[in-house]
């Protein structure tokens, strides 16, 4: 038996490497709580319905590293499901344990991927509450996004633990609001890496004009 929600090669190579999923799994079925500690892919296929099941079964606070691939669409329905407000009685997601964060868009210029966007990138910023709760997120990946609220977003809420942070932002969007560092600092960052880049197709003279508030990490 494998979990229904992620990739079937994925899922056998972690089944066939660990025994105890298998026990989690089975615990999962019978009624309880499903924990994974990495989740670095789910199905194309997974529908919003199936995803709320996958929301409602996952035991949140034992994940340690979530891996965001947007291009697929089953990440959007698992998006959608996490920002719903849970049910009464039922606790919604807890990221407590969560220390590495990854999310990847498509570099690709067209109106379809722009839509794709637009649709994703209010979900994205639901994550925002979840790592402001309390997750002791220490690495954060971001590669090729439009926009970086996310990034604020998360610098704001995991300024305590972060120590690692590399963002790559691509095309015009991105530009439009300066990223902000927390006026707390980053008492504990030991790299950070922020790279905007247009469209390969776009003016040269276009290039680098991300405004960055960083008076809090000089100071």
């Amino acid at each position: 038996s494998v979990l229904p929600f992620l990739e079937a090669a994925d899922a056998m190579r972690w089944l066939g490497a660990s025994p105890a999923v298998v026990a989690q799994h089975a615990r999962g079925a019978s009624g309880r709580a499903t924990a994974v500690h990495h989740l670095r892919s789910v199905s194309p296929q997974l529908t919003l319905v199936s995803a709320r099941s996958v929301a409602a079964r996952l035991h949140w606070p034992a994940l340690r590293t979530l891996v965001i691939d947007l291009e697929c669409p089953g990440w959007t329905s698992l998006l959608a499901a996490i920002s719903e407000p849970p049910e009464p009685a039922t606790p919604g997601p807890e990221l407590r344990g969560l220390q590495s964060l990854a999310v990847r868009f498509s570099a690709e210029r067209s109106a379809a991927s722009l839509q794709r966007w637009h649709a994703v990138s209010p979900l994205l910023l639901s994550l925002g509450p979840l790592l402001a709760a309390a997750a002791p997120l220490r690495e954060l990946v971001l590669t090729d996004l439009r926009s970086a609220d996310l990034l604020t977003a998360a610098l704001g809420a995991c300024s305590r633990h972060l120590r690692v942070c590399r963002a790559s932002l691509i095309g015009p969007e991105s530009r439009r609001k300066p990223l902000e560092l927390p006026s707390a600092g980053l008492p504990v960052l030991e790299c950070l890496m922020v790279r905007h880049r247009d469209f390969c197709e776009q003016r040269a003279s276009r290039q680098e004009r991300l405004a960055v508030f960083a008076a809090p990490l000089l100071a």
